[in-house]
């Protein structure tokens, strides 16, 4: 009782500040005023809750501890908290104790390992998908997993991660390993552009390679060819120091045709960029040592004209969408779902849902030095990101963020919160394992979520994952089996499988489950399996 009326309380204190901070707009659309010394989650609230007073919708009430420290914890470190972890956070009486544990979380090195996990299927794909694709040189993915962790743990500001995964070069202030990104692609400088356009600007551009995108009207086909241009010159090469894309000085002077057969030179340009401008030489002119700059010893050439660098100086830098493209994907991957959604589709076809919050946010996020931590710590300490995943009105629709969205776990977050189930503990998965989830399991964001065969069986037949349940190594299952009460055996399954207490008709029919199956151990192990095969276990809510 006492947590519903907070969560009230809370529901009207936050209507009656966005109702002073507000002014009419349009008729189905209020435009805020963010005081003054706001925070940046207190700016987002306002623009939310503007959005549902506008539609006239009733908002969620706010989701009590269990809910948010099992939510906090997939969304943070990607695993579910332990028995332990939950009720530590429960029991506590200190009001500010969500944002003090989203602090705790953030500074975890699990923090970094899950986003580098994440990102790198972003922004490569899986890796069973990748190898398959295309060969391997001698050098494997192992220094760019590094590299995402270490930058995501030390903050790296993510216009300098842009920077590093595009440059791909040993320069100043710059990751060489970043570069990966480019080099993993293996010289396919179209498949490089169309990777780079929503990596780094949120927008597809792969339906302009042959005219004018069809929808989005405002991407050209000279977009597209400009942003291959960018990169064609681009070659990989394996050096003493690891793997490398190098640089010619000269060539990459291409003609595209549209549909009409008309046929244009290509510029260096991309989408909201200037035109650069670049000197061609007479044809035959051959390159010399003067069109390059000296380098370290072991380094690829690096040419005096750059096209690579006159990307990331000239039209990378500071691109508004560069920060509006990072901001979306992470409220996607926080909130289920993109201001604009697809998260990757930002054109005139795909409108945002809050347009003043995503600029707000993309102002903000330029002006914090494209601070990754104070983004993701300033959306998930919001009223909207907490609020219950029971909708409470009916018009409320996914894109009005008046209830929390189901998540789908990525591959990673699901073994290891499995594993947690099984032993109790945070527990680094098997790596061969963890490689057939990654296998069977859909990519980070998908635009719907469904289960496939190929994961509806790795949950169910898999050997490996039914010994991590059943093996020697499932501690905390065997510690259940153990229980001599039947319904205390239920209720601690679901503390530890889903972080609740389970509701009287759940406590039942667990309770006869058990006393069904003379063997007892097995059928806890069976009740475990059941639980942790469902859809409340495989979702973040």
């Amino acid at each position: 009782m006492i947590s519903r009326f907070r969560s009230f309380a809370c529901c009207c204190a936050l209507i009656t500040w966005v109702a002073v901070a507000t002014e009419a707009y349009s008729q189905d659309r209020t435009r805020v005023v963010v005081p003054e010394g706001s925070s940046p989650a207190q700016a987002i609230d306002m623009f939310v809750a503007a959005g549902w007073q506008a539609n006239g919708i009733a908002a969620s009430p706010r989701c009590d501890d269990a809910t948010f420290v099992r939510r906090i914890y997939l969304d943070l470190i990607g695993r579910i908290p332990t028995v332990e972890e939950a009720s530590q956070f429960t029991s506590a009486e200190n009001s500010g104790k969500r944002d003090a544990l989203v602090n705790e979380l953030l500074g975890r090195p699990e923090y970094a390992r899950h986003m580098a996990e994440l990102f790198d299927v972003m922004l490569l794909g899986r890796e069973s998908a990748r190898s398959g694709r295309r060969g391997r040189g001698r050098f494997d993915r192992s220094d760019w997993r590094a590299y995402l962790n270490e930058a995501f743990a030390a903050n790296r500001p993510w216009n300098h991660m842009a920077r590093d995964m595009t440059l791909a070069r040993d320069a100043e202030d710059t990751d060489v390993r970043g570069g990966w990104f480019l080099y993993e692609r293996r010289d396919d400088h179209q498949a490089i552009a169309e990777a780079v356009g929503p990596a780094f600007f949120g927008i597809r551009v792969e339906c302009a390679q042959c005219h004018d995108h069809p929808l989005a009207s405002e991407i050209l086909q000279s977009h597209y060819w400009g942003l291959v241009a960018f990169f064609n010159r681009g070659k990989n090469q394996d050096t003493e120091h690891g793997p490398r894309v190098t640089e010619t000085a000269l060539g990459g002077f291409q003609k595209y045709t549209d549909l009409a057969g008309d046929s244009f030179e290509t510029q260096l340009t991309f989408f909201e960029g200037p035109i650069i401008n670049e000197e061609r030489p007479p044809e035959g002119t051959a390159e010399s040592d003067d069109d390059y700059l000296p380098v370290s010893q072991g380094e690829p050439r690096v040419p005096k004209f750059s096209r690579r660098q006159q990307f990331v100086d000239r039209m990378l830098a500071d691109h508004p969408l560069v920060a509006s493209a990072f901001v979306n994907r992470m409220w996607a991957l926080l909130m289920g779902r993109g201001i604009v959604h697809p998260f990757d589709r930002m054109d005139s076809a795909h409108e945002p849902s809050h347009p003043e919050l995503l600029q707000w946010l993309s102002d903000d996020f330029r002006r914090s030095g494209y601070d990754v931590k104070r983004l993701v710590q300033a959306i998930v300490t919001t009223h909207a990101y907490q609020l219950d995943s029971v909708p409470a009105d009916d018009k409320a629709l996914p894109q009005h963020f008046a209830y929390s969205l189901d998540k789908p776990l990525d591959a990673e977050s699901l073994l290891r919160s499995a594993y947690v189930v099984a032993t109790g503990e945070p527990t680094e998965p098997a790596a061969e394992l963890l490689r057939e989830f990654s296998r069977n399991f859909p990519d980070v964001l998908p635009e719907e979520s469904t289960t496939n065969v190929s994961s509806a069986l790795m949950m169910t037949n898999h050997h490996t994952f039914n010994d991590l349940l059943s093996g020697e190594a499932a501690t905390a299952i065997r510690e259940l089996s153990a229980k001599t009460d039947r319904r205390e055996t239920v209720r601690d399954a679901f503390r530890l499988i889903f972080g609740r207490e389970p509701d009287e008709a759940e406590l039942a029919h667990g309770s006869d489950y058990l006393a069904t199956h003379a063997n007892h151990e097995q059928a806890v192990r069976q009740l475990a399996w059941a639980l942790v095969s469902s859809a409340e276990f495989r979702f973040n809510h």
